[in-house]
């Protein structure tokens, strides 16, 4: 059995955020240059599409989350980017986000949301979202019937319909060999046995 797809994405995009006193992050591969964005850095999106400032990147993630996230308990920090330097991360730059929590229903404690991919070698590709409003556990695999909010971060990170954005993680976001996401698989929800343990439920 083949092992896991080495790393050749030159940079880590890395979304901090805080649930009811956890900290939890959201890890995007993806290939960056220096430009004159006010982080240093642009993204390498799509051909046609074009190349982010990292600056820009960070409102609209935390946008698409905002409405699945408890705003009593939750904060969003902002997003840092790596760059993959021999076998480590090196930190090159952390932009903070404008945006905050927004939604009002009671966060599904030790669950995990994950929004299924795939990459161009038909491996899969995950989102994970923790501790976010998803509800219990659920699968689905059509967007039709769906939430409007729903919708919205299947598209940010897939972009199932509708015209892909400069800014979407469809646009920069690379798998591990540094290739772009090919298409949306499912979104997943379900309780995740480490977080189970640390929050003591059993």
């Amino acid at each position: 059995m083949s092992g896991p797809t080495p790393v050749t994405a030159t940079h880590l995009a890395v979304a901090n955020y805080t649930v009811d006193s956890f900290a939890h992050k959201l890890q995007m591969y993806c290939n960056a240059n220096p430009s004159g964005d006010p982080s240093g850095f642009d993204l390498i999106g799509r051909p046609g599409v074009g190349n982010p400032g990292f600056s820009t990147v960070v409102d609209p993630l935390f946008g698409v989350l905002a409405p699945f996230y408890q705003a009593s308990v939750t904060l969003f920090s902002g997003i840092e980017l790596f760059e993959k330097i021999g076998a480590n991360y090196v930190p090159v730059a952390n932009v903070l986000t404008t945006v905050a929590a927004t939604g009002t229903q009671t966060y599904s404690k030790a669950y995990v949301f994950d929004v299924v991919g795939k990459s161009p070698a038909t491996r899969n590709m995950h989102t994970y979202l923790a501790e976010g409003a998803f509800g219990q556990s659920f699968k689905f695999t059509s967007l039709v019937g769906q939430p409007s909010s729903i919708i919205a971060l299947i598209n940010f990170f897939y972009r199932v319909s509708g015209t892909m954005l400069i800014t979407d993680a469809a646009n920069w976001r690379l798998s591990r060999g540094a290739v772009n996401t090919v298409r949306w698989v499912s979104g997943v929800n379900d309780t995740n046995e480490k977080l189970r343990r640390l929050r003591g439920i059993k």
